[in-house]
């Protein structure tokens, strides 16, 4: 099974995410945007994994606090050699933080992960063709308080994402 760790997001981000996209969308003549049940930000991809239970036990272990998230701006990107638009999230320092303990941890457990620099952001669209230019947006977002060990199938007209595993902070 193909498995990531995300940040999902409340219904009240998400739409606010979708504005982002529709403006977008509006301004290009092509591009396959991510629906609205997909938006989430990776903190860490693993791949194919046969046995989660060493992910579950890596994500366990890490201790962390609730913190706020923020977008605040929308950019042009390439990852893993692909025309991405990105909402760009404010690093702070918790999310730097348990991004990287929970590199350690996946490490320690001995889970194999894309360890390629972290840059926090939510994909909005792939293969987008736009003369639009990068904007900033009023900054929204709101408080991370689980992450979540994603399953990704493939279905009929693109891609399901599953949360199999949920953490939450520790106060």
């Amino acid at each position: 099974m193909r498995l990531f760790i995300a940040i999902l997001f409340s219904p009240q981000t998400v739409s606010k995410l979708q504005v982002l996209q529709d403006e977008l969308r509006s301004q290009s003549s092509r591009g396959r945007f991510s629906p609205r049940q997909n938006l989430h930000m990776t903190l860490a991809f693993l791949g194919d994994v046969d046995d989660a239970s060493h992910t579950k036990a890596a994500m366990d272990s890490v201790n962390w606090q609730p913190f706020d998230l923020e977008v605040n701006h929308v950019a042009h990107g390439r990852r893993h050699q692909r025309n991405l638009w990105l909402a760009r999230v404010v690093p702070n320092p918790s999310l730097i933080n348990l991004q990287r303990s929970l590199g350690d941890e996946l490490k320690g457990h001995g889970v194999d992960f894309d360890e390629r620099g972290f840059l926090p952001h939510i994909t909005l669209a792939r293969d987008v063709e736009t003369n639009i230019e990068p904007w900033s947006t009023p900054p929204f977002g709101g408080t991370v308080t689980h992450i979540h060990l994603m399953r990704s199938d493939q279905v009929s007209g693109g891609t399901a994402y599953t949360s199999i595993h949920t953490c939450a902070a520790r106060n």
